[in-house]
């Protein structure tokens, strides 16, 4: 929300382009299968897809009827159809420049339609949308693979190609001529003459008559001309008829208002106002007689509840093309082609907006009527009629359809009457719910987003990410363009035990959503984005549980980075700093090493391991040092404490773990990097940083330990060198060769040899002695260190109370290294001691 443009116009942009982003997201995951992931996605697509479109004409549009001030959030009045202009202004206008000028307002400078025809009209965009993709996905594997081509083959694109040639071989003993709109008679063996027209409604309740090849390309021609009717491509369906041998088909549909054959002029069909009129009821009680025709024939004899069919009888499909020219909902309902829920509710739309424009053109031609000088006078304008005259010529109010004034919430009522189950039922998709709920307006789209939160909830299953996912991203867009909305919805009862103390739905699901993500190691790159649309303090809580499982360092440099990218400036440091004191205080013993866990070096423990690498989390950055050099002090005071030193028996305590740590793991110069970095403050934000004084005491205790541990282990060379150098040493004699020399040769060999012992004595006393100065050295800088040994330099009163370390952590730290002082300073002086016997008895 805060990264959308301020400016109006751009925002509009903005949210536009999310919606139309996220519906292409979702429909990328279409695979072209018919498994219920594909359905969800499609659904998913759609829905999105509805809102981009209901936005396009304005918030007020995509958040119809929602009230806005009102605590209560009781709906908003709903508006009613009011025309740009008086059908009675434009008698001289033709037809179809008066249904623009009216309703639509694409001419002149009248402004855009009013709120409920602009929804109408953009949900009807929106389905025949849905309807196009379908079709292209259909045409790209057409003939690949597929059994059910949407064409015939282009070889068998005529005119019933297999009818022709036997009507040609049967001339000479037919009678009369035929023609396509007239029952066409067939000579069989028999003698039997039946029809075979597939527009000879009452010859054909049982079935087509067509041969079986001639009925299967004419239901294909069919279907496909029906796909491009709904999905708003008329003028492509006529010219794919004309293309296929069936022009008397075309012109069939162009009383509709889809234009002249010849030049696709709308003017020239919806000029004759009474032959429209006309035209449509007969369409009307055609596609209704074709329809029933279809359902009793066969077409469905499992009843209206089986599984649709592939390929239904051309009968079927040219019913549809017909009643939805006509707007002959009922007849659309009840027909199997639109037993699937997006039909319908295309089939619904459609009607609404032709019976919309229905209404316009009678008002229109009453005005003529009247302008004329009544029923008597002498019409001016082709196709005109009188009120009495409709009646005579039955195109009158009696054989209309009544809308509902483009009302979208009473017109999808309509679907409940659908005899399919699918239809009926469809609403019951949580996807296609909320389509319905966003046509509806008003409470409706409340009641929604907190049921998909409840949906988003209850769902335990591995795709519960699916919905999920949709449920955080919905609320997320209501929350930055409709605040207000937003505030008042309910947050639902969580029953996995998880406490998020008073949240609002947004925060809900995010948290939820965040988890989830943070669950599946393949997801943590998602992890900080979702985290960062968290208040600050769930934001900083959140991420540091989920980096407690993240070991691995280039996860972690990772994770560092996208925190760094998205959380606010600062933020970072906070994170990093519950995350490693989380582990270094924290209870491990039940210890379960995570997947991606580097293994712990030989001689070290896998939970010391793991708290050593904790430190890497502040090595990455310089500014985070001085937080380093805290933890790091913390660690070895952990260290320290367990060993337990024993001043008796000093020799026995094992600090291998705290010599590893300082010279395997930390770097080399994080002691200087931390006093670089203390005074400078660079982290940014409003963290709290460790102040300099604070870090000039961290100084003086890291070195308090390290010399310690220096000192430990120059004892532990001297009694290496102690152990394994003896005092004694055996001369070589050379008696047994007294007897052949002479007296002076001996004298010089005896001198040679105690030349040669003593020598070598003074080589063994050198070692020892050297390995015991460097021991007692080392004692000698404990106890002398500067200041005191683990002894602050600085006093604690004087650190600002905003530092990074508060006052119970840092009187935590006081009682840790007095603790240790009272152990390991009486060990050094017994260790030094230890070393000045030794070495004065050996020397002994």
């Amino acid at each position: 929300q805060s990264q959308l443009p301020q400016q109006p116009l751009q925002r509009e942009d903005a949210e536009l382009k999310f919606l139309r982003d996220v519906s292409q997201i979702s429909l990328s995951r279409i695979n072209c299968t018919a498994d219920a992931q594909d359905e969800a996605a499609r659904n998913e697509g759609n829905f999105w897809d509805l809102l981009c479109f209901l936005r396009s004409v304005g918030s007020s549009s995509l958040f119809y009827r929602v009230a806005v001030d009102d605590e209560n959030g009781d709906e908003a009045p709903s508006p009613k159809v009011e025309l740009l202009r008086d059908p009675a202004e434009m008698v001289d206008s033709p037809p179809g420049e008066v249904l623009d000028a009216c309703l639509w307002g694409n001419t002149g400078p009248e402004p855009g339609p009013c709120l409920p025809l602009a929804r109408l009209q953009a949900s009807l965009s929106w389905i025949e949308a849905c309807h196009g993709r379908d079709l292209e996905r259909a045409l790209s594997r057409d003939y690949v693979g597929s059994d059910d081509p949407l064409l015939p083959p282009p070889r068998r694109r005529t005119m019933w190609p297999e009818t022709m040639a036997e009507l040609s071989r049967e001339t000479k003993a037919a009678a009369g001529s035929f023609h396509p709109d007239a029952p066409l008679e067939r000579i069989e063996s028999t003698s039997t003459r039946r029809s075979a027209s597939p527009t000879d409604v009452a010859a054909t309740i049982i079935a087509s008559h067509l041969p079986t090849r001639d009925e299967t390309d004419d239901a294909r021609l069919l279907r496909a001309c029906l796909f491009l009717f709904r999905s708003g491509r008329g003028e492509e369906a006529l010219e794919l008829a004309r293309e296929c041998g069936q022009p008397w088909r075309a012109i069939g549909w162009v009383g509709g208002g889809y234009g002249d054959v010849g030049d696709g002029d709308n003017d020239g069909a919806m000029e004759d106002y009474r032959a429209r009129r006309l035209w449509k009821r007969r369409c009307r009680e055609i596609a209704a007689l074709m329809g029933r025709g279809a359902r009793n024939g066969g077409t469905d004899a499992e009843g209206a509840d089986a599984a649709p069919r592939r390929l239904h009888p051309s009968l079927a499909y040219e019913a549809g093309i017909l009643a939805l020219l006509s707007d002959a909902v009922d007849a659309a309902l009840e027909n199997p082609v639109f037993e699937s829920w997006e039909n319908a509710v295309h089939a619904v739309l459609s009607a609404e907006r032709g019976i919309v424009e229905e209404e316009v053109l009678r008002m229109h031609n009453r005005a003529r009527v009247e302008a004329a000088g009544g029923k008597d006078a002498v019409f001016p304008f082709p196709g005109m009629v009188s009120d009495e005259d409709e009646d005579e010529s039955g195109a009158s109010d009696a054989g209309a359809i009544l809308g509902h004034d483009a009302d979208l919430g009473a017109a999808m009522e309509m679907l409940s009457r659908s005899p399919f189950k699918a239809v009926r039922e469809g609403g019951g998709d949580p996807f296609r719910n909320g389509m319905m709920s966003f046509m509806i307006g008003g409470g409706a789209v409340q009641e929604y987003l907190e049921e998909a939160a409840v949906l988003a909830v209850q769902l335990r299953e591995e795709d519960e990410a699916s919905f999920l996912r949709f449920a955080v991203h919905l609320v997320l867009y209501v929350d930055s363009v409709f605040p207000e909305l937003s505030t008042r919805l309910a947050v639902p009862a969580d029953d996995d035990g998880t406490e998020y103390g008073e949240v609002t739905l947004r925060e809900f699901l995010l948290l939820r959503y965040a988890s989830f993500l943070a669950s599946s190691r393949n997801l943590w790159s998602q992890v900080a984005l979702y985290a960062s649309l968290l208040s600050n303090q769930h934001m900083i809580d959140m991420y540091a549980d989920f980096l407690l499982q993240v070991h691995g360092d280039a996860e972690r440099q990772m994770t560092l980075e996208q925190a760094r990218e998205f959380f606010p400036e600062g933020a970072d440091i906070v994170v990093l700093r519950n995350v490693v004191r989380d582990m270094i205080l924290g209870d491990q013993e039940d210890f379960t090493r995570i997947p991606g866990e580097p293994l712990a070096p030989s001689g070290i423990s896998p939970v010391n391991a793991r708290l050593m690498r904790s430190i890497h989390w502040m090595c990455y950055h310089p500014e985070h040092m001085p937080d380093a050099l805290v933890c790091t002090n913390m660690l070895l005071r952990r260290f320290f404490l367990l060993n337990e030193m024993d001043a008796s028996d000093p020799s026995q305590s094992n600090l291998y773990d705290s010599k590893y740590f300082i010279e395997k793991v930390l770097p080399t110069n994080l002691v200087d990097m931390a006093v670089d970095q203390c005074g400078s403050n660079i982290i940014g934000g409003n963290a709290p940083h460790v102040p300099e004084p604070m870090v000039q005491n961290l100084k003086a205790e890291f070195v308090s330990f390290e010399s310690f541990l220096k000192a430990h282990t120059k004892y532990a060379q001297f009694l290496d060198v102690i152990s394994k150098t003896s005092p004694c040493h055996n001369a070589k004699s050379g008696a047994s060769n007294r007897g052949r020399r002479s007296a002076m040769e001996s004298e010089i060999s005896d001198k040679l040899e105690r030349n040669a012992f003593r020598q070598r004595k003074v080589a063994i006393c050198k070692i020892v002695i050297e390995a015991a100065r460097r021991a007692s050295d080392g004692w000698m800088d404990v106890l002398t260190f500067a200041g005191g040994w683990l002894v602050d330099l600085d006093d604690l009163a004087s650190i600002d109370a905003e530092s990074a370390v508060d006052a119970g952590e840092m009187e935590l730290r006081a009682a840790e290294m007095k603790e240790i002082r009272s152990t390991v300073l009486p060990a050094a002086v017994s260790m030094l001691h230890d070393v000045l016997g030794k070495t004065a008895s050996w020397m002994e």
